[in-house]
């Protein structure tokens, strides 16, 4: 995270304004939760251009009678533009069309950060964390980025053949936290 926090304050419309690291990180970790908050109310989260953040049905035999138990599990299903972007493959799931999705909002993250930023500002931070990582990504290939209490994305090259994978593995915590029927 270091990685990306350093070149999002080193971009132009972060470089000449008072936004310390120490800022972008607490504006991230503002993100993480909002996102871990909207999970928590079985709603999904759409950061535009990255993914979507939102809970796929889990069906589990129970043995007699063909009777099923259906749990919803936290997912997170990458923009079909970054992934083309960025060459990666990616777990596919059918998404729960019963779950409410929004985009992600900017104000209550302004809130969290105690309005120390506007609205306007978080979503510049934000967008410009996403622009580090994609450079990160062509540039390294690989790279790991914690959503505090939430999970981490990771971007790995695989083998056989060179190519990239990108997956988010939720915390065992937060699994128990989330509403799960």
């Amino acid at each position: 995270m270091e990685k990306i926090v350093k070149l999002s304050k080193s971009q132009p419309t972060l470089k000449t304004s008072s936004i310390s690291e120490f800022d972008v990180l607490l504006i991230w970790d503002a993100l993480s939760y909002v996102i871990r908050e909207e999970l928590s109310k079985r709603k999904g989260v759409v950061i535009p251009g990255f993914g979507t953040f939102t809970f796929v049905e889990q069906r589990l035999d129970i043995g007699t009678n063909n009777t099923q138990l259906v749990k919803m599990k936290p997912f997170f299903l990458l923009s079909d533009k970054f992934a083309q972007l960025h060459s990666v493959d990616y777990e596919k799931e059918y998404i729960n069309s019963s779950i409410p999705v929004s985009r992600i909002n900017y104000v209550a993250i302004n809130e969290l950060t105690k309005r120390k930023y506007s609205r306007d500002v978080v979503e510049i931070v934000l967008n410009e964390a996403f622009t580090a990582l994609d450079h990160f990504i062509r540039q390294d290939g690989e790279i790991s980025i914690p959503f505090n209490g939430l999970g981490v994305f990771s971007v790995s090259e695989m083998n056989p053949k060179p190519k990239k994978i990108a997956t988010f593995k939720f915390y065992t915590d937060i699994l128990s936290q989330l509403p799960n029927n």
